[in-house]
């Protein structure tokens, strides 16, 4: 039985090899674990307590596999809270042109909701005012044939969807927030807040006009 000499392919492999050096930041919470565990060895030992391995180089890889398993844990768990709380606001805003075009009886257009939200701003119902001046903008792009209005739709579709429209989509987003805020959030709409939906809507006419006679001259 001959043995093969594999001295070449050793000498070849240990040559290709380059070590890397791991992370500072590794490194330096090696260290930090090091001393911690040095300096708990310490105090235990003013009381005669002796815990073997405490400064050993297996028990800093331990503490750090399990600080790694930790920071992982709760990284999951970040991830998995803002995962549902977006897909929660997702809903409640998917919910909101549906439930103010179903909150009332009869059927109002652009012009309408309007007319409702001024009511509503008499009766210091601002919240409410806002969410009519919300749906007249709303209404106001189903009529001029630039967005079909859809009740399941949420602000972000919306957003996207008039994509193009820079004036137009930034001005919807600011007029969104503000009903958002007022019906989700923690703002308690006033005067204040239904005189800029207003202003919003009144700059937001334009742009949709604008856009309507832009459509009908584009071959």
């Amino acid at each position: 039985m001959e043995f093969q000499d594999v001295s070449p392919q050793l000498e070849k492999l240990s040559s290709e090899f380059q070590y890397k050096d791991p992370p500072d930041f590794l490194i330096r919470l090696q260290e930090l674990v090091s001393y911690v565990l040095r300096a708990v060895a310490d105090f235990l030992k003013q009381f005669k307590i002796s815990l073997p391995g405490m400064a050993d180089t297996s028990a800093v890889g331990n503490v750090m596999q399990v600080l790694i398993v930790i920071v992982g844990v709760v990284c999951l768990g970040v991830v998995l809270y803002l995962m549902s709380t977006r897909m929660k606001q997702l809903r409640t805003q998917a919910e909101l042109a549906k439930r103010g075009a179903l909150s009332l009886e009869e059927i109002l257009d652009s012009a309408g909701w309007m007319q409702k939200s001024e009511e509503l701003a008499r009766e210091r119902l601002f919240k409410d005012a806002c969410r009519a001046v919300y749906l007249s903008v709303i209404y106001s792009l189903d009529e001029q044939k630039i967005l079909a209005f859809t009740p399941t739709r949420s602000n972000y579709e919306y957003f996207y969807a008039l994509h193009g429209k820079s004036g137009l989509q930034s001005g919807f987003r600011k007029l969104a927030d503000i009903v958002e805020e007022s019906w989700f959030g923690n703002l308690q709409a006033g005067q204040e807040e239904y005189d800029s939906c207003v202003q919003l809507c009144t700059s937001l006419s334009q742009d949709i006009r604008y856009y309507a006679e832009k459509a009908e001259v584009t071959p």
